[in-house]
């Protein structure tokens, strides 16, 4: 199986050792322990490359500080230039139901998955019943790392 995947962090959350945030943690303990590790590309923007969990397996997205638009809309356009560039067959989003519907709308060729750390009732994307509803009609996989968040 030779299946190109995608692991997409949210923005600030940083894939670096000594600064990780708990997504990043999460995804670099599945990640080394992956049969598929090989397949996987993690997907997240940080100004220190030095200290990466993982070179081979990272794709850093440089957003520039822009007074027009938010970094947010920045790193979700680049990410989904890069999809349909590369064609990954599984995405996978951490955190951000809002990431979901934007790379969605324009990139439907993939088997998505979305993974809660956090409150879902709380987050863009998936605080209104019509949202949730559109994630469970459209997500392949919903996980949820604790049963408090689910």
């Amino acid at each position: 199986m030779n299946k190109k995947i995608y692991i997409i962090l949210p923005h600030k959350d940083q894939f670096i050792k000594n600064y990780a945030g708990s997504a990043s943690i999460w995804v670099k303990d599945f990640l080394f322990s992956s049969k598929f590790r090989s397949q996987i590309k993690v997907i997240g923007s940080t100004d220190n490359t030095k200290d990466l969990y993982s070179n081979k397996n990272y794709i850093n997205i440089k957003i520039s500080k822009s007074k027009f638009s938010s970094r947010s809309h920045s790193y979700i356009n680049k990410i989904i230039n890069l999809c349909k560039k590369n064609k990954p067959e599984i995405i996978e989003i951490h955190n951000r139901p809002s990431y979901f519907r934007k790379i969605y709308d324009v990139y439907k060729n993939s088997k998505f998955i979305l993974i809660f750390h956090n409150d879902p009732l709380s987050q863009k994307g998936s605080s209104t019943v019509e949202e949730r509803k559109f994630l469970l009609n459209n997500c392949s996989k919903i996980y949820f790392v604790s049963s408090w968040v689910e």
